[in-house]
């Protein structure tokens, strides 16, 4: 588990109770305005969450590349793994 995978979890947690929160807030005040800070606060967690689960993908794939590369094996580097010969 990398860091980058415990604060893409933290950030979704973050961004699930302010999106609910915001909920709360529309369906019990009569000022609609006051939804916005936390749904807009829901949405930056939501693509730091993103983010960071991005991150730990690719720390996964160098990880996993740096491995092959120690036992020998030859391998396409990193951004051309998908790509036809």
């Amino acid at each position: 588990m990398t860091r980058s995978l415990i604060y893409a979890r933290a950030s979704l947690t973050t961004a699930t109770i302010l999106f609910a929160a915001g909920l709360y807030t529309a369906a019990l005040s009569s000022v609609p305005w006051l939804v916005l800070p936390g749904l807009y606060a829901s949405a930056v967690f939501a693509w730091l969450a993103g983010r960071c689960y991005t991150d730990h993908r690719r720390i996964l794939a160098e990880h996993a590349e740096a491995r092959r590369r120690a036992f020998g094996e030859d391998g396409a580097p990193l951004g051309e793994q998908g790509q036809a010969a």
